[in-house]
């Protein structure tokens, strides 16, 4: 049984490789945001059935189409279960009754250009129309965490607003629109207000649930980022400051690292086997990115 499983972006996987710590076993699952997840299941073409590429990005992808990865975690029964809205700056496909994430992932996916997915209706992340539709998946989220095989786990919520200033041999303003995606550009101060009413609505939904939110101080995006700068790839000093308010929020079973006396400063350690869970035995996290390269803002 993995201890955590983690419904959100890399911004809180991150934790791990930034660092330079060995991740605890976790089923985790990108690409995805709340209303999808409880969502009906869409039946596939026959052109799109059947195994898929290989990767942990394309698997997400399929979990997020398939409705696939809240069962996967209701079999897993984590210990704690931590979620992150970073995800959400991608608009929403609306396919009847079902939705599921208009990211870059999905419209490189195999699915796109088949239906029902095709004609989907495309709903800006922003518009009010997309708060209703997410508003209305947390309230069926949390009574099927409620009620369920989940009802035992340890909610937790990284809260992770987008830095405004970033790190480049000294700390710079990001313009007050970044490029998004593909010359898609989005407002920092309208994602963040959008992030802090969601914070919100899920602290309503799960009153319990330990509200994880890195110190003002350390929240700045980095140019050497493993993944590029983006205003929600952070410094490590991020990182180091998470990681500690999830252990003492009792999110982690593992001790915190000893920051100060010098952990997560060595070369990268070994990496166990991927530990996450899912359908006909395919994992749901590849432990260890081998890419070490800027990439786009995924």
């Amino acid at each position: 049984m993995p201890g955590l499983g983690l419904v959100g972006s890399c911004v809180s996987r991150d934790i791990w490789d930034v660092l330079r710590l060995p991740p605890p076993a976790m089923a985790f699952f990108a690409h995805t945001t709340i209303p999808s997840l409880a969502a009906a299941p869409l039946p596939l073409a026959p052109s799109v059935q059947g195994p898929g590429p290989v990767g942990f990005g394309a698997w997400c992808i399929e979990a997020d189409v398939t409705k696939a990865a809240l069962p996967a975690l209701e079999a897993a029964r984590p210990d704690a279960l931590v979620f992150d809205l970073v995800d959400d700056r991608f608009d929403l496909r609306c396919i009847g009754r079902s939705v599921v994430l208009d990211s870059p992932g999905f419209h490189a996916s195999r699915f796109a250009a088949h239906e029902p997915f095709r004609s989907g209706r495309v709903v800006p992340a922003l518009s009010d129309e997309a708060g209703a539709i997410w508003q209305a998946g947390l309230e069926r989220l949390a009574a099927r965490i409620t009620d369920g095989p989940l009802a035992g786990c340890r909610i937790g919520f990284h809260h992770c607003p987008w830095a405004t200033h970033y790190v480049a041999g000294g700390i710079h303003a990001f313009a007050p629109e970044v490029d998004l995606f593909m010359g898609h550009p989005a407002s920092i101060t309208a994602h963040n207000d959008l992030l802090a009413r969601r914070r919100d609505a899920f602290a309503a939904a799960f009153p319990g649930a330990a509200v994880i939110e890195a110190s003002a101080e350390v929240r700045l995006a980095d140019a050497a980022h493993i993944w590029g700068l983006a205003p929600f790839h952070f410094v490590p000093g991020y990182y180091r400051d998470v990681l500690q308010r999830f252990q003492e929020a009792g999110l982690l079973l593992a001790p915190a690292p000893d920051f100060e006396n010098g952990a997560a400063d060595g070369p990268t350690p070994p990496q166990p086997a991927a530990a996450g869970v899912g359908e006909a035995g395919r994992p749901t996290h590849v432990q260890r990115r081998t890419a070490r390269r800027s990439r786009p803002v995924r």
